[in-house]
């Protein structure tokens, strides 16, 4: 160890870490991972996030750039290959050479460093929750390894962030700033490999119906739920433009992250990022900074919006761009029988469900998830499980609330988008979505431990003015 802690002192290392520890790192690791993934490469640029995971952990002073790695690892894998390809020899080469070194760097992170220990409002309902997932469907007649498995990925993708980073991460004046413009970093990331996809796969005048829907596939196991995705980061956005004193230049971001959803057909996702652009929009044309500019922008944005809707009524091109609207219409897709199936195996299994891989054993129907987060955990973890989650939703809700301020509102507003999308989808299942909803979480609630410090500090200084 002492050979790790004379490394950190070198010039160069120093020099490193100051850059990994800044504001364009998240930035040009995106573009990386961006950079393999249209050369097909996308083994390359995860072996680059390794090895920038395993350098931070080691050498830099606070694992916050740690932070960015880990969210948007996710998004640089190429939905092609599907998760085979990450299993295959040339994967294994870079698992062994980067992956086990990151590994040790993150336990070395973990173990060496110690932090004050400190009371976190979020610990026991994160671990209820996890508990829930993991133990979903014990004592089934459904239980398998594979339930065991899925249910131990569950937990896992919503505990490893937090607990990690709740541990070796510091609290920072700037960290909601850090976080909102990772999260616009994400959007336009995403963005662009959706662009990619239309640019590459798509067959000019192909229908725009349920069948292209089901090709939009990014990442690895992220599917065409990205949609939702993007509508759940759509807060941050607008955090951005109300924070930053030139904030109104992120509208160009809003219009391409609310481009890049129409563009993926998700009725949810579209549902949920126009009520937060209309929340966005008169938050800060009224309370926020550069009100005058933002009045003129979003009327600027809201007349060439109709220009263009106008010019392609008139020149029929309206009709192919919402072909699948029109064409699935109202209908649920199978919702409402799947919802049907998981009260169904509720009733089989009401204390402890029957997890995770039941409804596709019993060959229910083709989906794995039921689309709605709280039948899902009835079903899947039943009462148990479900009244574990719901103390957590309690636990996260009363952070929110108790000292509510806007910083933490717009962050909160983030969470509550996805886990209104998630009532018609199965965002909450997934383990990006975890990772950023736990990091979320994490944020905050530093954020209130170090406003208690402050206040109790203050108290013990008013107490000993007045001896």
């Amino acid at each position: 160890m002492k050979i790790l802690e004379k490394a950190k002192s070198n010039e160069t290392v120093c020099k490193i870490a100051a850059f990994l520890d800044g504001t364009y790192y998240p930035l040009a690791l995106a573009g990386v991972l961006l950079a393999f993934y249209m050369l097909s490469l996308p083994i390359v640029g995860l072996a680059v996030g390794l090895a920038c995971l395993g350098f931070i952990c080691l050498f830099c002073e606070d694992t916050r750039p740690a932070l960015a790695t880990v969210l948007l690892a996710a998004f640089g894998m190429q939905y092609k290959y599907g998760a085979a390809a990450y299993y295959s020899g040339g994967a294994i080469v870079v698992y062994v050479l980067f992956g086990l070194p990151a590994l040790f760097a993150l336990v070395y992170r973990f173990v060496a460093f110690e932090r004050v220990r400190e009371k976190r409002p979020l610990t026991v309902g994160f671990l209820a929750f996890g508990f829930a997932l993991f133990a979903s469907g014990w004592f089934s007649e459904y239980y398998s390894v594979l339930s065991f498995l899925y249910g131990l990925m569950q937990a896992g993708s919503f505990l490893s962030v937090y607990l990690y980073f709740s541990r070796t991460m510091k609290h920072r004046e700037d960290n909601f700033l850090y976080l909102a413009r990772l999260f616009a970093v994400a959007i336009g990331l995403i963005s662009v490999e959706i662009g990619f996809l239309y640019a590459t796969k798509y067959t000019a005048g192909t229908p725009l119906d349920w069948r292209w829907k089901d090709e939009v596939i990014l990442g690895w196991g992220i599917s065409n739920m990205v949609g939702e995705m993007l509508a759940t980061l759509l807060p941050a956005l607008f955090y951005l433009i109300y924070k930053e004193k030139r904030g109104y230049l992120y509208y160009i971001l809003v219009f391409v992250c609310l481009v890049a959803i129409y563009f993926t057909f998700g009725r949810g996702a579209l549902g949920c990022a126009a009520i937060v652009t209309v929340a966005g929009v008169t938050v800060n044309c009224f309370v926020g900074k550069n009100r005058l500019i933002n009045l003129i922008l979003v009327g600027a944005g809201v007349a060439g919006v109709a220009a263009v809707a106008v010019f392609l009524l008139v020149t029929g091109k309206m009709a192919g761009l919402l072909t699948f609207f029109t064409s699935v219409g109202l209908d649920d897709r199978g919702r409402v029988e799947m919802w049907a199936n998981h009260v169904w195996l509720f009733t089989e299994s009401p204390v402890f469900g029957s997890g995770f891989m039941a409804y596709r054993q019993l060959a229910l129907g083709p989906q794995l998830n039921a689309h709605n987060t709280l039948l899902q955990m009835l079903s899947s973890a039943g009462l148990i499980g479900f009244g574990c989650y719901l103390y957590h939703r309690i636990q996260t809700v009363a952070l929110f609330v108790k000292k509510p301020k806007l910083d933490r509102l717009f962050m909160g507003a983030c969470i509550l988008t996805g886990l209104v999308a998630s009532l018609i989808g199965p965002l909450v299942f997934r383990f990006y979505f975890a990772f950023y909803y736990s990091a979320i979480l994490l944020v905050v609630e530093k954020s209130v431990i170090a406003e208690n410090h402050e206040a109790r500090a203050k108290r013990v200084s008013s107490v000993s003015k007045k001896k």
